[in-house]
């Protein structure tokens, strides 16, 4: 049996306090499997948006603004029907639309409407 590599991780986690961002840098040291594990529930959680930076750095968002984004999905829904733009080239629009957006804040949105897209649209 081959023994498990163990990898040195720099995680970010990212959640919204009071209008703050909250970030929490740890590093870590971790099996290739619980790599993965962290990898498969960010994948696998509606509310947690992962950024691979490079293979030993994740970016990891808590979206706890989910009921705050139905308006950004609705344009984003809209703009999908429209056909004017590949969905992975949204973020401008979203900026353009929405000022208040910062492009990490649109690129963060968009990422959201993409991973609950086929959940909202069941029909």
């Amino acid at each position: 049996m081959d023994k498990e590599h163990s990898m040195q991780a720099k995680i970010i986690l990212e959640s919204m306090v009071d209008q703050e961002i909250v970030k929490v840098i740890k590093n870590i040291t971790v099996s290739e499997s619980v790599f993965e594990e962290i990898v498969d529930f960010c994948l696998n959680n509606k509310n947690v948006i992962m950024e691979v930076i490079s293979d030993n750095e994740i970016h990891i968002g808590i979206n706890n603004q989910q009921d705050t984004n139905e308006e950004y999905f609705i344009y984003l829904d809209d703009l999908r029907e429209s056909g004017v733009t590949n969905m992975f080239g949204a973020t401008p629009y979203l900026i353009r639309t929405f000022p208040e957006l910062s492009e990490v804040d649109a690129s963060n949105v968009l990422k959201s409407w993409m991973k609950t897209f086929s959940e909202r649209h069941k029909d």
